[in-house]
């Protein structure tokens, strides 16, 4: 994982096979300003040049620079299916993850 980027508020996302695969990286603060990579981490890296670029050509074209929310290291969401996150709120479950999500079932 990068550790050493603080980075403003993102959204990160898996890209299709016909898109070329790896993970787009997205800043909403930041409109436009998209980077990509072969792992979360790579993008994360691409993602904080793009940001640095992109600061700079609008400093350079005498443009305002947009103020970011809060700053995140890197915090990876998914959403679950309600079924999946119901089980969440049960006593006594099981947690596990894969790849790219956290999942909950009930303790048998």
């Amino acid at each position: 994982m990068v550790d050493d980027i603080s980075l403003p508020r993102f959204e990160m996302r898996p890209l299709s096979e016909d898109e070329g695969e790896g993970y787009l990286i997205e800043f909403p603060d930041f409109p436009g300003c998209i980077a990509d990579g072969e792992t979360p981490d790579e993008a994360m890296r691409e993602g904080a040049d793009a940001l640095k670029s992109y600061r700079q050509t609008l400093q350079q074209l005498g443009r305002e620079i947009p103020q970011s929310g809060e700053v995140y290291n890197g915090q990876w969401r998914q959403r679950v299916p309600d079924q999946l996150d119901a089980l969440s709120s049960l006593p006594l479950c099981n947690t596990w993850t894969t790849s790219s999500a956290l999942y909950t079932s009930p303790k048998l």
